[in-house]
């Protein structure tokens, strides 16, 4: 008997859950996972030929009671064609979101008491889009967005000596920070490496 591992990544990015799963050489408790979670289990073979499985996104899931509608699509620059690498996509008024890949695609999954919203497509450089989240259902969408010219306000440089920089960085320290005692909350992220 083969003895195999199983491989789940549990991405949650604002309260919702993507899962892919792998259990290559030794049946497949993956596919309880999946279905316990409402995915649709499909079996693959990797490239040595070990048979294993993922769990798929279909238009229309359930997460722990909760419906969710999947939105996808590609962000082009309207004039040249080209994908715009991490537009921000997000439903309008909340935090759920993502950002394009490389190319300019995109997937998301929305909660359907989201559906009748709005989708926010965003990029530094182009005019903002709004989009009804029901036109973007069933469908791959081809997002196009128009490049936005701002005018800059002028700008005046002055040369200055180091001296004078260092001068004036003192002269403005009590206008720059406060005298008020302060509470932070701070949150690190370590990782321990076992060998």
């Amino acid at each position: 008997m083969k003895t195999g591992f199983i491989f789940l990544l549990l991405v949650c990015i604002s309260g919702l859950a993507a899962i892919q799963a792998h259990s290559f050489g030794g049946g497949n408790p993956s596919a309880i996972y999946c279905n316990q979670m409402g995915y649709r289990y499909e079996i693959v073979k990797d490239n040595l030929g070990n048979e294993g499985g993922r769990c798929i996104l279909s238009d229309t899931l359930s997460v722990n009671g909760w419906d969710f509608l999947s939105v996808s699509g590609v962000v082009l620059d309207s004039v040249s064609g080209n994908g715009l690498p991490f537009a921000q996509i997000s439903v309008q008024n909340t935090t759920i979101g993502t950002a394009t890949n490389e190319e300019g695609h995109f997937k998301l999954d929305i909660p359907s008491m989201f559906s009748g919203d709005t989708l926010l497509v965003a990029y530094l450089g182009f005019e903002t889009m709004k989009i009804p989240i029901p036109a973007l259902i069933g469908n791959t969408a081809r997002l196009l967005l128009k490049p936005r010219t701002l005018q800059l306000a002028e700008v005046e440089i002055i040369a200055l000596s180091p001296e004078e920089i260092i001068r004036r960085v003192v002269a403005n320290i009590p206008e720059n920070y406060g005298k008020d005692s302060l509470i932070l909350t701070a949150f690190i992220r370590s990782q321990k490496f076992a060998r």
